[in-house]
């Protein structure tokens, strides 16, 4: 059975029926329809995309926000990138700093590179942390001695929470 097929058939059997009714139920039925289809266009389509709009429009200083600290971060880390020495074990230093700064939970993947002209090198990984506690942490590595060989920031579902990819250093 084909579309054109069933349509045909729809409409054989609608047809008698709509026949049968009288002119006001004609009219009440017609202005149903039209209430409906409003009614799923509005509450179906219209209201959560104006929601989700005015959910972006909160979460936009927030963002600004951020954007504003990562430059200053990355400003922090070209000054200090080689000005200190790396104290103690970079591995140690991870530790100490991720539990400071409770980022240690979300701290999902930490892996040891390579050492490469006596210097240590990781990858870690985080997942829905929070953007401010990471950047504290980060500081706190830098300050350290360690270097960001690489990072990696992307947003998470919840406002305020993002995915890191990092290398880093010591």
């Amino acid at each position: 059975m084909n579309l054109s097929s069933l349509a045909h058939s729809i409409r054989e059997r609608v047809h008698p029926w709509w026949e049968a009714r009288n002119e006001r139920e004609k009219r009440v039925l017609q202005l149903g329809s039209v209430m409906l289809a409003l009614s799923v266009a509005v509450f179906g389509f219209a209201l959560p995309l104006h929601e989700r709009v005015i959910e972006m429009r909160d979460q936009l200083p927030r963002m600004a926000e951020q954007a504003a600290e990562a430059k200053k971060m990355s400003e922090f880390i070209q000054q200090h990138q080689h000005a200190a020495k790396p104290k103690g074990s970079l591995m140690a230093g991870v530790e100490q700093a991720s539990k400071r700064w409770t980022v240690r939970k979300q701290l999902v993947h930490l892996r040891p590179v390579s050492r490469e002209q006596g210097r240590q090198t990781l990858e870690l990984q985080f997942q829905d942390v929070s953007y401010a506690r990471f950047i504290r942490f980060l500081n706190a590595m830098v300050e350290r001695g360690s270097e960001v060989l690489f990072l990696q920031l992307q947003a998470a579902p919840q406002a305020g929470f993002v995915h890191v990819r990092l290398k880093l250093a010591g």
